[in-house]
């Protein structure tokens, strides 16, 4: 990932000021990996990325479960045990959610949010569009909703899948025959192995993708410059590419 942004960067930044219309391609895109650098490619002032709200859950307390739900981050931990000291996680109810904090955190020395992201020297002052579909979830939802709503991206095709859960945990119907259901039940990190007498497993959302005022930006698609059709026997890259050439705002 780095390799890959160090290569871009290497040919974005010399070139950035030549640039009038930046189009992304995010059609299809499943996310996963944090896009700080690329934000730091485009923003010329110092930003936060998306924010989460966690869940009051009894299984935060659990340091396995918390780091899962925390994506090892020690950031995020220092934030926790900051909102514990000064009283704001007991103020909280089982169930409520947390005030916000971003998503991803600039220094892992300090509680997440309180550093911020510094842009890369460049000289980009363009506008932004986006190629969008349904398949554009997770970190493809948090990049289209900080462009659009940071730096004016218009976005074009189909609506994203507002999909953007940070974190979850897994919940594992696991057999037991000592037991009168014949089953029992544990909570799990997601990406953990699954045990060999698994029956059924079913992950489960503890957090809230919000912006920095907490309004909720889970299942809430950004509206479109343009909406394009999906064609069975069209190529929608092409279709969706073409109706933001022939914008002319």
């Amino acid at each position: 990932m780095q390799q890959e942004t160090d290569a871009l960067k290497s040919v974005w930044i010399p070139r950035s000021a030549s640039v009038k219309h930046l189009i992304l391609d995010l059609i299809d895109n499943g996310g996963g990996n944090e896009p700080m650098d690329y934000y730091r490619m485009l923003f010329q002032k110092p930003f936060l990325e998306q924010y989460v709200e966690f869940k009051k859950v009894p299984e935060i307390e659990d340091e396995i479960l918390r780091k899962s739900m925390f994506w090892g981050l020690k950031s995020h931990e220092l934030w926790f045990q900051k909102q514990k000291q000064n009283g704001e996680w007991e103020k909280l109810k089982v169930g409520q959610f947390s005030k916000p904090s971003p998503m991803f955190c600039a220094d892992e020395t300090h509680p997440c949010g309180e550093v911020e992201f510094q842009p890369f020297e460049h000289q980009f002052n363009g506008k932004i569009s986006i190629m969008l579909n349904d398949g554009c979830v997770s970190t493809c939802d948090g990049v289209t909703w900080l462009l659009a709503s940071q730096l004016n991206a218009k976005l074009y095709g189909f609506y994203s899948a507002a999909d953007s859960a940070y974190s979850r945990l897994r919940i594992d119907a696991i057999r037991d025959a000592e037991v009168p259901a014949g089953f029992i039940l544990k909570i799990h990190p997601q990406r953990a192995d699954f045990h060999p007498d698994l029956l059924v497993s079913q992950d489960v959302a503890v957090t809230l993708s919000v912006d920095e005022k907490g309004k909720i930006l889970s299942g809430k698609p950004l509206p479109l410059k343009k909406f394009v059709p999906i064609h069975w026997d069209s190529d929608y890259h092409r279709d969706v590419l073409k109706a933001v050439l022939n914008n002319k705002t």
